[in-house]
C-alpha cells in the first residue's frame, strides 16, 4: 500500500508479516520535529503467541525479538535500527496468558529517497527471520505547506499510564493494516501539519477537507462523506478527526485530506487507502 502525497512524498505502510511462528505488524510513518528535522516513526507489534520464551535470570519466561532496520541511500547507509524487544514475564508457558508486546522508534532522516530493509527474529527460533523491503521518499521542504502522512487509528481516547501508544495525550493505537472491519464504525485518524505559518503568515486561517472517494469499486453507490476543519496558521498543527463510516459499504476507498486556504486554493494534497467489510449494508439496483 504505497500513497504518494503531493508535497511530503510519504509511503506509510501497515503489515502483517511472518515467517513460520514469529507474527509481527510494522507500522511506519514519517513526520517532522518542532524544528522541522524530518524523522520516520517506526512502530512494530509482535504476536505474544506466535514467540518462544525462555527461562531468564528472574527464573522466568521471556521471548526477546531482534529488529534490524538499515536505511540506504546511493548503495550507502545512511541510518541504521539495531535493538532487542523483550515481552512480559511469565511464570509459565502456556500460550494462552501471552499478551502481544510493541515498540516506537524515531530515526532521523534528511530529504531524499531511501530503500528500507527489515530483519526481524526471534532469538530462540533464528532460523526463521521475518525479512522485508521497501522504497520511501521523504521530502519536507522548508517554505511550503507540508503534511505528515495520514495515521489510520483504532481508537481515539484520553491517555492513561498503562497506555502504550500516547500521542498529545491521548491513547492512539494505530491501525496496523488496511482493513476495516463492520464492528468499526467510527474511523479515527490523524496527521501533522507544517509551514502555513511561513505561507499564510501567522495567525491566519486555513481549511482542512477530509473526505472519502471511491477506489476502483466498478459498482459502489455511497453518500458522500466530507467534512472541513478550520484552523489558525502555525509552525505545526496537530490534526486529529474521525468519520462515521457505519453506513459505507464494503469496497476498497481512500481517506483524503486537502489543506486549503479559505479561497479554497489547495496548498495540499494527502490520500491512504483503506478496505471496508460492512455486509449489513446492501447497495440498491437502483443507485448505480
Amino acid at each position: 500500500m504505497k500513497k504518494l502525497l503531493l508535497f511530503v512524498i510519504i509511503f506509510p505502510l501497515f503489515n502483517s508479516l511472518s515467517a513460520q511462528n514469529l507474527k509481527t505488524f510494522i507500522n511506519y510513518n514519517t513526520f517532522c520535529t518542532d524544528k522541522l528535522e524530518p524523522y520516520v516513526e517506526l512502530t512494530f507489534l509482535i504476536n505474544g503467541r506466535s514467540v518462544n520464551y525462555v527461562l531468564n535470570e528472574n527464573q522466568k519466561y521471556q521471548a526477546e525479538i531482534e529488529i534490524k532496520v538499515e536505511f540506504q541511500k546511493d548503495d550507502s547507509v545512511v541510518n541504521n535500527l539495531h535493538y532487542i524487544i523483550l515481552s512480559d514475564e511469565y511464570q509459565d508457558t502456556i500460550l494462552a496468558n501471552k499478551q502481544n508486546f510493541a515498540d516506537i522508534q524515531n530515526v532521523k532522516l534528511p530529504n531524499g529517497k531511501y530503500f528500507l530493509n527489515f530483519e526481524i527474529k526471534d532469538l530462540h527460533n533464528p532460523e526463521n527471520p521475518v525479512k522485508y523491503i521497501d522504497n520511501l521518499e521523504v521530502y519536507f521542504p522548508e517554505n511550503k505547506v507540508s503534511s505528515s502522512g495520514i495515521q489510520l487509528l483504532r481508537e481515539i481516547k484520553p491517555a492513561n499510564e498503562n497506555d502504550f501508544f500516547i500521542k498529545y495525550g491521548y491513547s492512539m493505537p494505530p491501525l496496523y493494516d488496511d482493513y476495516i472491519p463492520e464492528r468499526m464504525e467510527i474511523l479515527p485518524y490523524m496527521t501533522e501539519i507544517y509551514n502555513t505559518d511561513k505561507v499564510l503568515g501567522e495567525n491566519n486561517q486555513f481549511l482542512v477537507k477530509s473526505h472519502i472517494e471511491n477506489y476502483g469499486n466498478q459498482y459502489n453507490y455511497f453518500t458522500p462523506i466530507s467534512v472541513f476543519n478550520e484552523f489558525k496558521s502555525a509552525p505545526i498543527t496537530v490534526f486529529v478527526n474521525q468519520l462515521d463510516i457505519k453506513s459505507l459499504p464494503s469496497g476498497n476507498y481512500n481517506l483524503v485530506v486537502e489543506l486549503m486556504t479559505s479561497d479554497s486554493t489547495v496548498l495540499a494534497y494527502n490520500s491512504i487507502f483503506f478496505q471496508r467489510s460492512n455486509p449489513k449494508i446492501q447497495l440498491e439496483i437502483s443507485n448505480f
